[in-house]
């Protein structure tokens, strides 16, 4: 069974959507018959799709009238089950005398052949159109929703690490000093936003008090003070 999906691919290579349409496409032009499978590209079919430019939204429109690639293991047991003798050592005659054909996908060929998968209306160019447009809006509503997600997550992490950090607070500045003097200045300005940052939420800030005992005791580690300086 010759896989029809390049060529059908081709066809979809056709069929523009978004900013730039072609008026000489006639939008009542039905599509060719959907190959199964795909909505199951391969890397040579995405590389395809990829070298012509199709909408990825119009693909997975027009992939959703593409049954799958795929059979039911125990029907084609049935079906092979069910040949007559002459079939099954026609079969077998076949596997003894060409051993390096892969005979189990001739057969399922032969079932699908036998045993089509259900197809659905074609569409016309203007229905692919519309559902690629339909497709776009729902894949942006679901980033959206997914970037609100990782946001609020972000949020939380964030809030918990500053609560850690007004649990801790004068083992953070001692551990700040200990960066400082090591001289591990990404990692001690670091921890400086946090402390800032956290200081905000305290009963009693005292951030602007405890950078002006470190720096008197630090003032010559300039490499900290600079990094500092420059996001405070």
């Amino acid at each position: 069974m010759d896989d029809m999906r390049p060529a059908y691919v081709a066809w979809l290579s056709t069929v523009f959507v978004g900013d730039f349409d072609d008026e000489t496409l006639d939008v009542d032009v039905e599509e060719p018959p959907v190959p199964p499978g795909l909505g199951q590209p391969d890397s040579a079919l995405a590389a395809l799709v990829d070298f012509l430019h199709i909408d990825p939204d119009l693909f997975t429109a027009a992939a959703e009238g593409s049954p799958a690639n795929t059979h039911d293991s125990e029907a084609l047991r049935q079906w092979a089950r069910g040949l007559s003798s002459k079939q099954q050592k026609r079969w077998l005659l076949r596997a003894i005398e060409r051993p390096e054909l892969a005979l189990g996908r001739e057969m399922i060929v032969a079932f699908l052949r036998q045993n089509p998968a259900p197809t659905v209306p074609p569409r016309t160019v203007a229905q692919l159109r519309a559902r690629a447009h339909e497709v776009c809006e729902l894949r942006e509503n679901e980033e959206a929703e997914l970037r609100e997600r990782d946001r609020a997550r972000r949020e939380t992490e964030r809030t918990l690490e500053l609560q850690q950090l007004r649990k801790r607070w004068s083992a953070n500045w001692k551990q700040l000093e200990k960066l400082v003097d090591q001289k591990h200045y990404d990692e001690a300005t670091a921890l400086t936003m946090k402390l800032r940052d956290a200081d905000e939420g305290r009963r009693k800030p005292d951030f602007e008090q405890r950078l002006a005992s470190l720096k008197r005791d630090f003032g010559r580690r300039r490499g900290y003070w600079q990094r500092v300086n420059a996001r405070l």
